[in-house]
C-alpha cells in the first residue's frame, strides 16, 4: 500500500503547486463513481446552488486540516451518497482551472452498485452509461443536457473510451 500512497500524495503536492501557478489557492474535487459500466450521477436540489443540474459528488478540498484529493473525494462521496469509496482511486480523469480554482477528476471503480443515501444538497441519483445520460429524461430535463460542459466532457471521455476495467 505504500506504493500507491506514496504515489497519490506525490500527486497531490503536484496539484497544490498547479494551483498555486495558476493563481488559484484553492483545490475542488469530483468523484467519479463507476460500476458495472455505468457512472454515478447526482442531481443537485432546488434549494441548492446550481439547482437542478446533474454533476458527479464532490466539493472543496479542506486544505487547513491537510486533506488530499482522495480524501476529499471520499468524504465528499460519504457525505452526499452514503457511499463509502475505496482508499485510493482508480486512476485520474481530468484536472482543469475552474474561475476559482484547481478542478481535479478521480475515478472510483466499485464491486456493485451501492445503496445510496441522498444528503441534502441532493434530491436524484442515478448509475447511468452515456446512453442514458443522453436519453433519459427527470421531470422534463434530459440528464446530459443538464450538466455543465466540463461534466459532459468527463461523461464523453469514460464512455468514448469505454468504461475501462469494468465488466
Amino acid at each position: 500500500m505504500n506504493n500507491i500512497q506514496d504515489y497519490w500524495t506525490s500527486l497531490n503536492e503536484h496539484y497544490i503547486a498547479h494551483a498555486l501557478r495558476l493563481g488559484k489557492n484553492r483545490l475542488v474535487v469530483s468523484a467519479v463513481i463507476c460500476s458495472q459500466n455505468k457512472v454515478l450521477v447526482v442531481r443537485r436540489s432546488k434549494e441548492d446552488t446550481y439547482p437542478g443540474l446533474w454533476e458527479f459528488p464532490g466539493g472543496g478540498v479542506d486544505d487547513v486540516n491537510g486533506e488530499s484529493v482522495v480524501q476529499a473525494c471520499r468524504r465528499e462521496s460519504l457525505e452526499e451518497t452514503g457511499i463509502d469509496l475505496p482508499l485510493f482511486p482508480s486512476g485520474e480523469i481530468l484536472v482543469h482551472p475552474t474561475r476559482t480554482a484547481l478542478r481535479v477528476v478521480l475515478r472510483f471503480d466499485l464491486d456493485g452498485l451501492p445503496q445510496i443515501s441522498l444528503s441534502d444538497e441532493h434530491d436524484e441519483a442515478r448509475f447511468l452509461d452515456l446512453d442514458e445520460a443522453k436519453l433519459t429524461q427527470v421531470e422534463g430535463v434530459i440528464i446530459h443536457d443538464s450538466m455543465r460542459p466540463e461534466n459532459q466532457g468527463v461523461m464523453n471521455l469514460l464512455f468514448g473510451n469505454s468504461m475501462g476495467n469494468d465488466s
